[in-house]
């Protein structure tokens, strides 16, 4: 695979502003897409984004809405209980069954090339590559250029007016449902293409961690 991606930050079920983002990318049909995460909570249209995700070819990682939403409902031993408390879990999201086994089924927490590595939230800067954890994909908050690795490291899941470039470490997330637009960065070129702005969803979800 050639060395073009286009990063997609942080969708959290704006669909509308999604369309606009692939609208735009379509100029650069030679880049794969890589979507970085968060395609759940605080929009209005998270079934709308995942129908239309699975239908793209793409890298897809893994966030740590998603994260924490199959953390919540796998662990459990019982299938009984497992079932019915995934079904209302879902039930209460409105996020269809079928597209919650497509998350479960094809997020990744890395994607490495030999320029770039894609995660949702990083890299934990204190420790090295190798013993990097799925925890540290999905939250690490480092504001600061990672001394592991030579390696751009490109993510979202930290909120950013814009996209920003400290050294080696590469901010996507742009506040989408929050008021900020949805934005993705083409590679190597680094050109930025983002969605108007949207609506602000913030708000607590049905499993009481902020969204």
């Amino acid at each position: 695979m050639s060395e073009k991606f286009i990063a997609i930050g942080d969708i959290h079920g704006c669909y509308d502003e999604l369309q606009q983002i692939l609208d735009r990318t379509c100029k650069f049909p030679e880049h794969k897409l890589v979507f970085l995460g968060d395609y759940i909570d605080r929009g209005p249209n998270d079934n709308e984004v995942i129908e239309t995700l699975k239908n793209i070819d793409g890298i897809y990682i893994m966030g740590n809405h998603e994260y924490f939403l199959i953390d919540s409902i796998e662990p459990i031993l019982d299938a009984n209980k497992k079932n019915f408390f995934r079904d209302k879990i879902l039930k209460q999201k409105n996020l269809k069954l079928g597209n919650y086994i497509w998350l479960k089924e094809n997020l990744i927490f890395k994607y490495e090339t030999d320029f770039y590595i894609f995660t949702h939230a990083g890299l934990n800067p204190n420790k090295p590559l190798e013993t990097q954890e799925a925890e540290d994909y999905v939250l690490s908050n480092s504001p600061e250029p990672y001394p592991q690795t030579n390696k751009t490291v490109v993510h979202g899941h930290i909120h950013k007016d814009d996209i920003m470039f400290i050294g080696n470490n590469v901010f996507v997330d742009t506040g989408c449902a929050m008021g900020g637009c949805l934005s993705a960065l083409v590679l190597p070129e680094k050109i930025k293409l983002q969605s108007r702005k949207s609506k602000n969803y913030f708000q607590t979800n049905v499993l009481g961690y902020e969204t």
